[in-house]
Order: structure tokens, then C-alpha cells, then sequence
């Protein structure tokens, strides 16, 4: 996990790979510093850059528990550039991104013996409701283009510019893709405040850039008075303010959503989706969000891709393709 600091308490625990959980350093036994673990002992702060310069030094998602602290810096990129070598032998600096409104994925992924995953769509900007089930994998497409699972073929890209292309053996770190994703779970830190939540994607800017723009981002989602507070004290709604805060002051490409207001009252909902849609007024970015409930799919307007056994089955207006009768 980026910037493990010797004040701070950890969010989640580490252990060993084999105990599928977070893996916050590269090997067993003590902690190496130096590019590729070379044979220094752990100073402080002493490895902040160079860990993310190898293949398995930095943090994964493993199953068998909400991990907060290895799900969130997954998709919190350095504002430094990071270079990742692949088979093909691809080197990539990460510049920042311009703003970008239309993704594209061709994804194909076998679950399991019985599933398959195999579907194909385009997200412009604005609001995209995935629609569907419990149990037609609907996470695993947003966890497919964030870059937590992998494809066995097809492209993801933004505007044409490839994240996941297995022709080109081209696969994106979730860190470089400048996606934000809001899990079910909202993965907050319980141990920061509001305030240093909202900024820990902004923890290698300038003070004055953390500052501003957390500050902003506070603003937009009604969440000042809550800055000095830790998760544990705010309601549910409170708490989803505060997860789309922090994934949003990072200036996202595109956002996705996963059934993030499933638990919260119905006026609670409405709020919050007025919020993020003056949000992305200005900054005009694609947002895939995941539900089951049509309620929710048809109040959300603009456009819903249903989804079935791993497929598309159709694509168009909520009003159109949802009837309540037939599915709540």
C-alpha cells in the first residue's frame, strides 16, 4: 500500500498472499527498501516512489474481505509518472489526462465452467444505468474496466485511448487508468477524518492544490461542517457523500458506480444524485452506475444498458425498456 507511514495505524490487516487479503509488500519477513526490494532496511518514508516500479510490489485485491486500504489506493494514481513494462514490452508514462467523454469496452471473461462474459457497449458522458439482476455480473464489468480483473480479450478505452487491449497486450494498472470507482462497501478510511479522507488522492500535490481543491469538493456535496468528524460518526448518506467527494477531487476520467445508494432513504438518494450531476456539469465525464432496481434505473433517466447472462440485451431510455411491473 502507497505511503505506509510509521504514525499511522493501518486501515485494514496484511498478511500473506496465500491468505487471499491485501498484500502490502512485496515478500515475506522484513521490509526492504530500494528499487526491487534491494537489500536496505526500512527508514522513514523511504520508499514512496520506486515499489511501483516492479510487478508485485504494489498493493492487489484479493478475495475473502473488504481490504479498505488496498482497494483505495488502487485507484488513486501518484501525480508522478509511473512506468509499468509489459510481455509486449510497452513502456507508459502517464501524462495528465485531458477531459475525455466517451468510453468503449469489447470484454470477454469466463467467470466460470458454466459463465461466460461477452459484451460490448460505448458510454458518452452524462449518466449510463447497468441494469440487471442479481447475479448477471454486473460488478464484474465495472471491475473488468477498472482494471481489478482482467478480460481474456477484447479493448477498453476512452476516447480511443486504450487501457485494455489484449491484441495489443496492453493492460492498464488501476492507478494509471484515472478511473474513480465507488464500491458498495464505500471503503472510508475509519481512522481519518472527513477532510483527510476526501484529500488522500491528493497526497503527492502541492498543499495549496490539497487544499483548494478539497475545499471545493467539500462545497459540492454539502459535507464542510463534517470535515473534522471520522466516518463512524456520520449517517449513510453522510458517508456516501464523503466516498464520491474523495473519488471525485482527483479529476476522474469517468466514474463508476456500484449500487453506491442502494441503503439510503428515497429523498436521501435524489439528493445526491442532484449533486453529482452538478458536479459533472463541469467536468462532462461518462458515469456508469450499477443497479438492480428499476425504480432507480427509470429515476435516473438518459440511458440504461440491461443486462442478462453475461450480455447486453438491449440498450436505450429507462421509460423505454423498464417496466416496474415486470421487474421489482
Amino acid at each position: 500500500m502507497a505511503q505506509i507511514l510509521d504514525d499511522h495505524s493501518a486501515a485494514g490487516q496484511g498478511r500473506r498472499n496465500h491468505r487471499r487479503c491485501a498484500e502490502l509488500r512485496a515478500y515475506d519477513r522484513r521490509i526492504r527498501s530500494r528499487a526491487h526490494g534491494r537489500r536496505q532496511h526500512s527508514r522513514r518514508d523511504a520508499n514512496d516512489f520506486n515499489r511501483d516500479l516492479r510487478r508485485g510490489s504494489g498493493a492487489r485485491l484479493y478475495g475473502g474481505g473488504a481490504h479498505i486500504g488496498a482497494a483505495v489506493d488502487f485507484f488513486f494514481p501518484d501525480s508522478r509518472a509511473r512506468v509499468r513494462s509489459e510481455s509486449a514490452k510497452l513502456t507508459l508514462v502517464v501524462e495528465p489526462a485531458e477531459r475525455l467523454n466517451v468510453l468503449t469496452a469489447e470484454i470477454r471473461l469466463q467467470l466460470s465452467s458454466s459463465f461466460r462474459l461477452d459484451c460490448a457497449f460505448e458510454i458518452p458522458a452524462g449518466f449510463t444505468v447497468l441494469f440487471g439482476p442479481s447475479g448477471a455480473r454486473k460488478t464484474s464489468v465495472l471491475d473488468c474496466i477498472a482494471g481489478i480483473k482482467t478480460p481474456d480479450s477484447g479493448k477498453i478505452a476512452i476516447d480511443g485511448k486504450a487501457m485494455f487491449d489484449s491484441s495489443q497486450g496492453l493492460n492498464l494498472w488501476p492507478s494509471q487508468r484515472r478511473l474513480a470507482y465507488v464500491f458498495q462497501s464505500l471503503a472510508l478510511f475509519p481512522h481519518l477524518s472527513v477532510a483527510e479522507n476526501v484529500a488522500y488522492g491528493l497526497r503527492h500535490e502541492p498543499k495549496n492544490v490539497v487544499m483548494e481543491r478539497s475545499r471545493k469538493m467539500l462545497a459540492q456535496f454539502g459535507i464542510e461542517q463534517l470535515r473534522g468528524r471520522q466516518p463512524g460518526d456520520l449517517s449513510g448518506g453522510e458517508r456516501q457523500r464523503v466516498a464520491l467527494a474523495r473519488s471525485l477531487v482527483t479529476e476522474p476520467c469517468a466514474l463508476l458506480l456500484d449500487e453506491p445508494l442502494a441503503a439510503l432513504d428515497r429523498p436521501t438518494r435524489k439528493k445526491i444524485v442532484e449533486d453529482l450531476r452538478g458536479w459533472n456539469a463541469a467536468q462532462n465525464v461518462p458515469i456508469l452506475y450499477v443497479t438492480h432496481s428499476v425504480r432507480e434505473a427509470r429515476a435516473l433517466g438518459e440511458r440504461v444498458l440491461v443486462m442478462g447472462q453475461g450480455r447486453i440485451a438491449a440498450t436505450g431510455a429507462p421509460s423505454e425498456l423498464l417496466n416496474p411491473e415486470d421487474w421489482d
